[in-house]
């Protein structure tokens, strides 16, 4: 068994819930994090704006952008919280880290929550954040795509449609800790069940919320392990080695190379799952996102060129 790094034990000590999210309805859950929620009182000062876009039916879709859009790469971030609790404020201050460092504009997108807005509702709404951003921020150049644990799903899922129907709005997709395949049997599920911040029974919970029923965890749009995935755009994928979901994020890495893809995998020894996006996580936090600016600046940062380097 893997000893606990002495930053995650105290982080476990005092993450673990009054009560346990299988327990509680879905207003509880939001209810209970809500109350446990703290300020990021160190994320950089930039500027942001909330904004409502019009998905297809006609109804808005709350978005917070970070950063100044004039000539920026831009990244869609999808915020996680199990499909079922999270907003804009969940990781606002990763956003607003990654915005500054990796001198990108992020666009934080507040998607439906289950069990109001079932599968797949909140990845149409992905799906309409990436659209609005590619044409309203970036300039109809390709833009990016990252989540953290479900918004990892989405993200990949999101990845998927846009190779799909041909769009080509998504030049990179970084999912971390990402949710992969509607099943629980893994080694990391074993090994990782209980006591590592997320449990093999949350994740359960999760997932029975989000689905209408179980035959929906085959499809691929859900459990985009089992996707096709040939033709997917560069992929930064993020595991964390005492998560449940850690084998199935590195499957779905493997898989994206065998078909192809230029994908890099990082997995971070002794973290636990959505570190990234957990201000307890500092320096593990910002080792993602220069892994991230290392990826944008490869495979989507815009490329401009000197007069001189025009002539040769």
């Amino acid at each position: 068994m893997t000893e606990l790094l002495p930053h995650v034990a105290a982080f476990l000590a005092v993450a673990t819930p009054p009560r346990p999210w299988p327990t509680l309805t879905p207003d509880e859950a939001r209810a209970q994090l809500a109350a446990a929620a703290r300020g990021d009182d160190g994320a950089p000062d930039i500027a942001t704006r909330d904004l409502a876009i019009t998905r297809p039916d006609g109804s808005l879709l709350d978005v917070r952008i970070y950063g100044e859009a004039a000539e920026a790469t831009v990244l869609v971030f999808l915020h996680g919280g199990g499909w079922v609790y999270g907003d804009l404020n969940m990781a606002d201050g990763f956003c607003r880290r990654l915005a500054d460092a990796a001198g990108v504009v992020v666009c934080s997108v507040d998607y439906r929550l289950s069990p109001e807005h079932k599968f797949p509702l909140a990845l149409h709404d992905a799906r309409t954040a990436i659209e609005w951003a590619h044409k309203h921020l970036a300039g109809g150049v390709p833009i990016g795509v990252i989540g953290s644990s479900a918004g990892g799903n989405l993200a990949i899922a999101a990845t998927i449609i846009d190779r799909d129907d041909c769009s080509r709005h998504i030049g990179l997709h970084v999912p971390m800790c990402a949710v992969t395949d509607h099943s629980f049997d893994t080694e990391s599920y074993r090994e990782h069940a209980v006591g590592k911040f997320l449990s093999a029974d949350d994740m359960r919970w999760y997932w029975g919320h989000y689905l209408s029923d179980e035959a929906e965890g085959a499809n691929p749009l859900a459990s985009v392990l089992r996707a096709d995935l040939t033709g997917m755009p560069p992929a930064l994928v993020v595991t964390a080695e005492l998560d449940p979901l850690c084998d199935e994020g590195e499957d779905y890495a493997r898989r994206l190379t065998a078909a192809g893809t230029p994908t890099t995998l990082v997995r971070h020894v002794g973290m636990i799952h959505a570190f990234p996006v957990l201000t307890a996580f500092p320096v593990e936090q910002a080792h993602v996102i220069a892994d991230v600016t290392a990826a944008v600046d490869a495979h989507l940062r815009r490329h401009t060129t000197t007069p001189s380097e025009e002539l040769t």
